[in-house]
């Protein structure tokens, strides 16, 4: 996907994003500030979420993927890429994984 980043042309993304809603579970690494969110979307290289709060970009994250299957929780780990407020009092971020997730992305699928 092509997108444009301050003027400029730039390929983001490796891998296709999928649009899929379902509670993230996110702890702040270095603290305990504990965050509720709700995916927008999801791929195996990272997430976008929208919370009440917000992550400040850089920041390392531990998440829980609450996919609604019978399983557990998907845990995986990242960190902050970008963050926009939203107009009705919240933000969404961009999240990207530490490593690709491919088994976890697999679970949204069936």
């Amino acid at each position: 996907m092509v997108e444009k980043v301050r003027g400029l042309e730039e390929e983001r993304r490796m891998f296709e994003r999928i649009k899929a809603g379902f509670p993230v579970d996110i702890l702040v690494t270095g603290g305990a500030e504990e965050i509720k969110a709700e995916s927008l979307d999801v791929s195996a290289g990272g997430m976008s979420v929208v919370s009440r709060r917000k992550a400040d970009v850089g920041k390392n994250l531990k998440l829980w993927l609450n996919i609604q299957d019978k399983h557990k929780p998907f845990y995986t780990q990242g960190k902050v890429r970008w963050v926009r407020p939203l107009e009705e009092s919240g933000f969404r971020f961009g999240i990207e994984f530490d490593k690709p997730e491919f088994m976890g992305v697999s679970r949204i699928l069936y």
